[in-house]
C-alpha cells in the first residue's frame, strides 16, 4: 500500500477469514509505494516490490510474521519493481522493473540474495510491469509496455537463455501481468482492452492466440 508500514500482513483461514493483523517489519521498506508482494514457494520468505531505493525488500517470513530483513542485492538494483517472482523450487527470483534491463534475476536461497544474473542478450522492449515462470523454470514470461508488449526468454540455473520468436499476433496494448497455465500449455496477458488475452505455448514458443473472454 502507498502509506506507512507499506506492507501489511495478516493470518487468514478459510473458513473463519481474517486473524489479528502481524506486527511489521522491524525495518520499513523506505517512504514508497509498494507495488507488489510475493511470497516464496514455501512460504517461507517474503518479497516487497517499491518504487524508492532499494526498490525490492526481503524478509523471512513464519506463522510468526516477519523476520529481520534481508540483505539488499549487492549490485544493479533493478529501479521501481512492478512484480516478481520466486523459482518453483525457490533458488532463484526474477524481477520485472521500470529501468532498463527491464527484467532481472538473482540466485535466491533462505539467506536471501545470491549472484545476480547477466542480463538477457535480447533485451525486452520496455519496463517490466508482470513475470512468470513456468512449472520447471525453464520459461519466464514478461509483460512489458512497449510493443512487443510480451516475451518469453528461455532460462536455467545460470539464467536468461534465447528469446523466442514474439507471438504471431500481439497483445492489444502495453502489458501489465503475465502467468503460465499450471499445465505449462498456456500463457496469460493482463493489459489493454480487452484487458485479458491468452496464447497457447508449447515450450517458449507461442502458439495461437486464443478467444477472448
Amino acid at each position: 500500500h502507498t502509506t506507512s508500514p507499506y506492507v501489511t500482513a495478516y493470518p487468514f483461514d478459510p473458513t473463519t477469514g481474517f486473524g489479528s493483523k502481524m506486527a511489521n517489519p522491524s525495518s520499513l521498506p523506505a517512504a514508497s509505494t509498494a507495488y507488489s508482494v510475493e511470497f516464496s514457494p514455501s512460504g517461507g520468505e517474503i518479497a516487497v516490490g517499491t518504487d524508492t531505493s532499494q526498490y525490492i525488500y526481503t524478509y523471512p517470513f513464519t506463522s510468526n510474521g516477519f523476520g529481520t530483513k534481508f540483505s539488499d542485492p549487492g549490485s544493479s538494483l533493478p529501479g521501481t519493481v512492478h512484480d516478481m517472482v520466486f523459482s518453483p523450487d525457490s533458488d532463484q527470483i526474477w524481477i520485472a522493473h521500470v529501468n532498463s534491463p527491464y527484467v532481472s534475476g538473482y540466485d535466491w536461497s533462505n539467506a536471501g540474495f545470491g549472484s545476480k544474473y547477466s542480463n538477457p542478450s535480447s533485451l525486452p522492449a520496455g519496463s517490466g510491469k508482470g513475470v512468470d515462470v513456468n512449472s520447471d523454470a525453464s520459461y519466464l514470461c514478461l509483460a512489458h509496455d512497449s510493443s512487443p508488449y510480451a516475451g518469453i526468454w528461455a532460462i536455467s540455473g545460470s539464467g536468461f537463455g534465447a528469446k523466442s520468436a514474439n507471438p504471431a499476433v500481439l497483445p492489444a496494448g502495453a502489458g501489465r501481468s503475465a502467468g503460465f497455465s499450471p499445465a505449462n500449455t498456456e500463457v496469460a496477458i493482463g493489459g489493454s482492452s480487452p484487458y485479458a488475452e491468452a496464447w497457447a505455448v508449447s515450450g517458449g514458443t507461442w502458439g495461437a492466440q486464443l478467444t477472448d473472454p
